[in-house]
């Protein structure tokens, strides 16, 4: 689901019970990338993150960044991410 504000200092987030099943939880996307000007691929690599911490059950760890790189065009995603506060004339961090 979408945030239902624009939320400083996080583009997604997953959130989960320890009696869940991995994989089982909610992905929260901030409303700032509900744009046309983002791509669609990269929505899609922010997703395949959040749905990591759900099913590894587990932070930025090195086998968590393994399977992120699994990601066909992981470089082209982050590189997205990481220019939106020029794209949208933001600060955002």
């Amino acid at each position: 689901e979408w945030s239902r504000r624009i939320i400083k200092g996080w583009y997604g987030v997953a959130y989960f019970h320890e009696s869940q099943e991995p994989g089982q939880g909610l992905i929260r996307i901030n409303c700032l990338l509900n744009s046309p000007d983002m791509s669609a691929d990269t929505i899609r690599f922010l997703l395949w993150h959040e749905y990591l911490h759900l099913y590894l059950r587990q932070g930025h760890t090195k086998t968590f960044y393994e399977r992120e790189r699994l990601w066909p065009r992981t470089t082209a995603a982050d590189r997205e991410l990481d220019t939106l506060h020029e794209r949208f004339g933001i600060q955002y961090w």
